[in-house]
């Protein structure tokens, strides 16, 4: 989409005194808002069928270079900032020349991870790594993994981390919001959630308050539609296990503070088996105990082909889901506790959140691999959900 300026071998000039006719809009919005990199159509729908319509962005034409017109819309692909601006659509009725109506409307972009004093999206200020290779996890550099939370209730450890995406929004596992309540498969209720769960970030110690922590409630949690809340059904366990919580206050972005960047749909497919992501937690630290991590944690882990996962697993594993780890005891692996952390890997000079840690067979098990929610899968489903709140606002 482009907008290009008027000259008189592109069209006829547009008469902008308009004569009274029975043009009706329909679906009118004065107001856009719109998440940075999505696709959105601006609607002109009239209520007579015989109409010829022109766009203008900011007084100019907009060209078709992108097929931006459908009919009564103008359809706006991969938006950009670029893009923001003063739509106006015009209206002729073709069978009567003097019959002609305008509209405009307000186009705003949002970006997803917002650019606050110069900080973007997977982008830690500390690159340093304990590792250049493959070997057991251990501690995570400090500012390394800025976009890591933690979930807990008070006076309680952990039971699940998170990733921040935006400065208002964490991207977690659903299933970390099951009711304690075994005998009764149902979800915590928003008022429990709000009361109960405290979100905390810039933490590298699991039990410490430190210098620059902050913490925020849960104003509003957003379980995906097609999770299976029950545990087991057909073999299959944990499909769509992805979950968005808003929070009660923004957060304002500093080095120990920071968005993970969102992967475009179909990033993974270009990645290949092997590849190494990186995964943190203050997850179980070993397999005889329950013993919790007191210091951030991480472990480069390979990603595993899902028909080889499917050969070691004795549940389905789906096209929505990551397969990552070793098929020997004794290699690193995510564990209890880890559950809704992040799984990232760097592209040039960003990290990307593509996996979320959703359930295993055991911890570090032989022949065993982590199984993830696979966040390409779901974006446009994040996008759609920052982009109907951020209207309601």
């Amino acid at each position: 989409m482009k907008a290009v300026k008027i000259v008189p071998d592109q069209m006829k000039p547009i008469d902008l005194t308009f004569e009274k006719c029975n043009l009706t809009f329909k679906n009118f919005s004065a107001n856009v808002s719109t998440l940075f990199g999505s696709n959105i159509s601006l609607s002109c729908e009239v209520s007579s069928l015989s109409t010829k319509i022109y766009w203008l962005k900011d007084g100019e034409i907009v060209s078709d270079i992108h097929g931006a017109y459908s009919k009564s819309y103008l359809n706006i692909t991969n938006i950009q900032t670029a893009d923001e601006g003063n739509y106006t659509c015009i209206v002729h009725e073709k069978n009567n020349q003097q019959c002609s109506s305008i509209k405009s409307m307000i186009v705003k972009v949002e970006k997803l991870a917002q650019l606050t004093s110069g900080f973007v999206c997977g982008q830690p200020v500390s690159t340093t790594r304990r590792w250049k290779r493959v070997i057991d996890g251990s501690r995570a550099a400090p500012l390394s993994a800025p976009w890591m939370c933690m979930l807990s209730m008070d006076r309680e450890p952990p039971f699940c981390g998170c990733s921040l995406v935006s400065d208002k929004w964490v991207v977690t596992a659903a299933h970390c919001f099951r009711s304690a309540n075994k005998l009764n498969s149902t979800f915590m209720s928003q008022e429990d959630v709000y009361k109960k769960i405290r979100v905390k970030f810039g933490k590298q110690q699991r039990r410490q308050i430190e210098k620059g922590e902050v913490v925020r409630r849960i104003q509003n949690l957003v379980i995906h539609p097609q999770f299976i809340l029950d545990s087991i059904i057909r073999n299959l366990t944990n499909e769509h296990d992805i979950a968005l919580l808003k929070l009660n206050e923004a957060i304002v972005f500093q080095p120990s503070i920071l968005p993970i960047c969102l992967p475009p749909p179909g990033f993974m497919d270009s990645v290949p088996p092997g590849t190494l992501g990186v995964v943190t937690g203050w997850g179980r630290v070993s397999v005889r105990d329950s013993i919790m991590a007191l210091t951030l944690q991480e472990a480069y882990l390979p990603l595993v082909n899902n028909s080889s996962c499917q050969q070691s697993s004795n549940y389905v594993i789906t096209d929505n889901m990551l397969c990552a780890g070793y098929a020997e005891s004794y290699r690193p692996d995510t564990c209890s506790g880890d559950s809704g952390g992040p799984f990232v890997l760097q592209k040039l000079s960003s990290w990307y959140l593509i996996g979320i840690v959703s359930w295993g067979e055991g911890c570090s098990s032989p022949k065993k691999f982590g199984i993830y929610t696979r966040v390409d899968r779901y974006v446009p489903w994040i996008q759609s959900i920052l982009t109907e709140k951020l209207n309601e606002n």
